[in-house]
């Protein structure tokens, strides 16, 4: 299982580095100081880790796809690295709160289907 769990952990880092490097023209390092030039985006984000720092990723998962919390291309940043922390925490504190990595995988491309970016993951 550990094998399939890297899998999706370096599968979802490299989504998320083409993906702000395509939509936003931003490297992954620079991504999180772009977030901090929107108060409004940067204290969605924060919220999102919060609840996943608690456990309650799934909740965090239902907040993101509310209607009206990603209004624009610029906040599907937000989601997009929302994941990539998902991907990054470890596996068995996502096993404890019921969620694992390959989740993240479907919850990114369902985002980015939402989002009208269901192409990408063709381009990916």
């Amino acid at each position: 299982m550990e094998y399939f769990e890297d899998y999706y952990l370096r599968l979802v880092h490299e989504m998320v580095r083409t993906i702000l490097k395509l939509l936003f023209n931003i490297d992954t390092v620079d991504a999180n100081k772009e977030l901090e030039k929107s108060k409004e985006q940067k204290e969605k984000y924060d919220m999102l880790i919060a609840l996943a720092k608690e456990g309650k990723i799934n909740e965090a998962e239902n907040i993101l796809y509310e209607d009206g919390f990603i209004s624009n291309k610029d906040d599907l940043k937000i989601g997009v690295l929302f994941y990539d922390y998902l991907v990054g925490l470890n596996d068995e504190f996502l096993e404890s709160h019921d969620y694992r990595k390959k989740e993240a995988y479907d919850g990114l491309e369902m985002l980015l289907k939402k989002n009208g970016y269901d192409d990408i993951e063709n381009i990916l």
